[in-house]
């Protein structure tokens, strides 16, 4: 597996599994390539006293 950081929130990765079980004979491995991106989620803070779960209302 080897990765590379593109940007601040943009990643790409690309790994290979090498079979080792019986199934070698008709496969050789497999070859995954993957891009992630990490979004910035701004969470407000908790107003003092105030509930979000149902029960509570």
């Amino acid at each position: 597996m080897a990765g590379y950081q593109i940007t601040k929130d943009l990643r790409a990765t690309y790994s290979y599994d090498l079979t080792t079980s019986s199934l070698r004979t008709s496969s050789s491995g497999s070859h995954e390539i993957m891009m992630s991106y990490c979004f910035t989620i701004e969470i407000p803070p908790k107003e003092k006293g105030s509930y979000r779960n149902p029960i509570f209302l």
